[in-house]
């Protein structure tokens, strides 16, 4: 009768294993932002399934994930402007999703340690109106 009981042990032990596993590699896997789009931190869960364990990995799976897999898909930029990869000088804008068919030329910028031009105005030139 000792076999099966130690069997049963066994399998117990190593689904609990399994299970504190699939927990830290789902953790890890995912991004901060994933875990701040639904009100949680990332580094916490990790450093709680790594220490604390099984039920650590268990509130996490219940308690937190369903709530990544249901949340919506977190942008990987954030939405703007930015140079073209496919158009030399131009500036192509990303939803935050993909690149739209949106374009705009890029304006040249002052070269670096220009002195700035005297516009008029403003606090360097005596103008003191308030």
């Amino acid at each position: 009768m000792m076999v099966p009981l130690f069997g049963l042990i066994a399998l117990f032990v190593l689904a609990a294993a399994g299970v504190n596993i699939f927990a830290i590699v789902d953790v890890a896997r995912r991004s901060d932002r994933e875990f701040k789009a639904v009100g949680s931190e990332k580094t916490m869960w990790l450093i709680l399934v790594l220490l604390a364990g099984i039920p650590a990995a268990i509130a996490y799976l219940a308690a937190v994930r369903p709530r990544l897999e249901s949340a919506p898909p977190v942008p990987l930029a954030l939405p703007g402007w930015y140079p073209d990869p496919a158009v030399p000088n131009c500036l192509r804008y990303h939803d935050g999703v993909q690149w739209t068919a949106h374009i705009a030329p890029m304006l040249p910028s002052a070269p670096p340690n220009a002195a700035p031009s005297d516009n008029g105005g403003g606090w360097n030139s005596g103008d003191r109106r308030y």
